[in-house]
């Protein structure tokens, strides 16, 4: 996975001079990709003049951030004169001091990486995935603090803590995830670590947290045996049965047979794989609305043969 090759961040000079070439050409072909996974998620994303959050998403899980940030500098530092990256955006490309890597004829290597994509939208997907890294930087401090011995944290023990409403105005969020993240502190390790990992949603670990270490050591065994996570509606149900003290083996497993509701038929069609088929002038719109004309002749076209 692209994520977890190391970013390189020496010159090719540099990798020569120290026997790490393997090293700087599989950085640079993640990088390479990154740069086209960046223009490929603004022309899927960018549409009705809005850049949708998830363009953002759709590079950092395959490339992380680390790898995002450096081609996204390079990116805007290749382009320093323009204008039409902010004056904040250019002052963070400069501070991350990307070093020049020319090649035999003097050319920097680190052209071939800009994004091909409008400067503006560049920008505008560099600050949204600053401000995505920003919170996330800031959910994970907080996240780290609450997994400090409850003592220290929580303000039930002793009058001199703060509320969960003071914390969350220092750390910019609500004092309901305050109290949310306190809870998850009481999950297992290993179900925490499942919420860490996005096994299980945040939503229903948080109605987990409040069984008891044994209850939440059955349901890890359940959990295993099935090969599935609760749903939100499950976790509720157990939670309301531990507090009743019915919550065993048998209910557990029962609740974890039952069904969950089938998936949404969705069909999600890539932007990256319909662009060959379009002319690369035409707007996203242009194509919606070319495919929906294709699939209505169609359709004209089988309900005539059927009618024959």
């Amino acid at each position: 996975m692209m994520k977890n090759i190391p970013v390189y961040k020496h010159t090719v000079a540099y990798a020569r001079e120290h026997d790490e070439l393997a090293v700087y050409r599989a950085s640079n072909q993640a990088n390479t990709a990154c740069k086209e996974a960046i223009e490929a998620a603004i022309r899927d994303h960018y549409r009705d003049n809005r850049l949708d959050a998830a363009a953002v998403d759709q590079v950092v899980q395959q490339f992380g951030y680390d790898r995002t940030f450096h081609v996204l500098a390079i990116a805007v530092c290749q382009a320093d004169w323009d204008r039409r990256y902010s004056p904040d955006n250019r002052a963070w490309a400069n501070a991350m001091s990307i070093p020049a890597n020319p090649d035999a004829w003097g050319t920097d290597r680190n052209c071939y990486l800009a994004v091909n994509s409008h400067p503006g939208l560049v920008d505008l997907f560099l600050s949204q995935t600053r401000k995505a890294y920003a919170q996330e930087q800031q959910k994970t401090s907080v996240r780290d603090k609450l997994k400090k011995p409850l003592e220290t944290t929580s303000p039930k023990i002793s009058a001199k803590f703060r509320s969960d409403d003071e914390v969350g105005q220092d750390a910019g969020v609500s004092g309901d995830t305050i109290r949310n993240y306190i809870a998850l502190t009481q999950l297992v390790p290993e179900l925490q670590q499942m919420v860490d990992e996005k096994k299980i949603a945040l939503s229903p670990a948080y109605q987990l947290a409040a069984l008891t270490p044994k209850e939440q050591g059955l349901l890890l065994e359940t959990i295993d045996s099935e090969q599935a996570t609760p749903s939100l509606s499950q976790a509720q149900r157990m939670k309301k049965l531990s507090q009743s003290g019915e919550l065993n083996e048998d209910t557990m497993l029962s609740i974890m047979m039952e069904q969950k509701k089938p998936e949404k038929n969705d069909i999600t069609l890539s932007g990256e794989k319909l662009r060959k088929y379009f002319p690369r002038s035409y707007t996203p719109f242009q194509i919606e609305n070319t495919i929906f004309k294709l699939l209505d002749a169609w359709q004209k076209k089988r309900q005539r043969d059927q009618s024959r």
